[in-house]
């Protein structure tokens, strides 16, 4: 798996326009405040979100609860649960 971030660097105009100033393909993830650490880390997490990387707690938990549940699979990420047979009681 692979995949690249871009930078767009853009600007408004008087009528409140986007206009696209540049694209850069190796984009600054270093933080020069406080708002620019939030804005980037959570453009990394979304980033690995995306590409379907768990967090290693997450990974640690999910093993733990099908092992617990066994005929339960429980996938967390992006915030979904699936279930792959019903719960009987």
């Amino acid at each position: 798996m692979a995949f690249e971030i871009f930078g767009f660097d853009v600007i408004l105009d008087a009528n409140l326009k986007p206009v696209l100033l540049e694209v850069n393909t190796l984009p600054s993830l270093s933080s020069s405040s406080e708002l620019d650490k939030r804005i980037k880390t959570s453009l990394m997490c979304d980033a690995f979100n995306l590409t379907g990387v768990v967090p290693y707690k997450l990974l640690k938990k999910q093993e733990k609860d099908e092992k617990l549940f066994g005929h339960l699979k429980v996938y967390q990420t992006l915030g979904q649960m699936q279930q792959d047979a019903p719960i009987t009681v």
